[in-house]
């Protein structure tokens, strides 16, 4: 047996005449099939070191901002993000950003990869995930306008902008399948591992070891009722319990939309996808369900721990217009 044969860490059986798609930041290797062709023992171990460290550095120094947490200031914050009077629309798109872009995101972010396993293992496979999620996309659409009549909100307007959201990101992720060549569909699929990794990573910090240790109540919590009447309450987002530093949705859709931030080369995609990660953190506190220091703190530990695991397994972002690029569904991949 050949000696670098051994030497990996993962060895798969050998596809002869096609191309090996290098990742250079990871060391992996993967044919345009998505067979493993193996790894170096060494450089994982070390990537895993350096993600272990890089998750309790971020995590402590997050719980070390807890201790400059000034009650006073964040009152006098969140009173003044919080309007005194209903706004109507306004108020009905911050419920539906707050509610509803995580699980968005990751519905449309997971059928992909379904999708994508679909396309390497289907005879015409590519055109068969498109259909299957061109379907699926009109499925969730259906379902998200029928929520106007059961779900039982109050904004139940805002169940009709979702539907059109889904339906229309689904459409878009179902064309890469028929638009995309091989190695940029092989790299969103790397990309898609490494978002669910950040979100991971982040959730676990978030959730399961800083609220836990800070314990800060609730701005609505029965503990601040002393001084919480000024809030005022939106139907459909009133939360008393739990903690709220830091916040579980301001860090992991930071985590989710971050990787991806990195990914598309198109300024206006990265400022639109900021933009939407920024607005969901103010949502948090528009609707008096966090202070404005814990949502900034959670968003910056979103974005940190999905830096940090894109920096140590990421992809590059794409650049150019030749196949090395990814374009949008429709453009032409060959063209130079």
């Amino acid at each position: 047996m050949n000696k670098a044969i051994k030497n990996k860490s993962l060895q798969c059986r050998h596809i002869p005449q096609q191309k090996s798609l290098p990742y250079p930041k990871t060391g992996l290797s993967f044919y345009d099939t998505g067979v493993c062709q193996g790894t170096d023992t060494v450089s994982i171990t070390y990537q895993w070191i350096f993600l272990i460290f890089g998750f309790v550095t971020i995590t402590s120094v997050v719980y070390g901002l807890s201790f400059l947490i000034n009650d006073k200031i964040d009152w006098k914050i969140l009173l003044f993000l919080n309007p005194d009077s209903p706004i109507p629309a306004i108020d009905a798109l911050m419920i539906l950003i707050t509610d509803f872009s995580i699980a968005s995101f990751a519905t449309v972010f997971v059928f992909w990869k379904i999708g994508y396993r679909i396309s390497k293992r289907a005879w015409e496979g590519g055109k068969k995930a498109e259909r299957f999620l061109k379907i699926v996309g009109l499925i969730f659409a259906l379902i998200a306008g029928s929520a106007y009549f059961w779900a039982g909100y109050a904004h139940a307007g805002i169940f009709f902008p979702l539907a059109l959201f889904l339906y229309i990101a689904f459409r878009f992720i179902a064309n890469t399948f028929t638009h995309y060549n091989r190695e940029e569909l092989d790299r969103i699929n790397l990309l898609f591992w490494i978002t669910l990794l950040a979100t991971i990573l982040t959730e676990l910090a978030a959730e399961e070891i800083i609220k836990d240790l800070v314990a800060r109540a609730r701005p609505l919590s029965y503990i601040y009722a002393f001084c919480n009447g000024g809030i005022r309450k939106v139907a459909d987002e009133i939360v008393t319990g739990g903690y709220s530093y830091v916040p579980g949705h301001s860090s992991v859709f930071f985590a989710l939309t971050t990787p991806l931030i990195f990914f598309v080369s198109r300024r206006a995609a990265k400022g639109g996808l900021l933009l939407w990660a920024t607005l969901h953190a103010f949502t948090r506190v528009y609707l008096g369900a966090h202070f404005f220091y814990d949502s900034l703190i959670g968003a910056g530990l979103g974005f940190s721990m999905a830096t940090l695991v894109t920096g140590i397994f990421g992809v590059q972002e794409n650049k150019g217009r030749g196949n090395n690029s990814i374009m949008l569904p429709g453009s032409d991949i060959n063209k130079n």
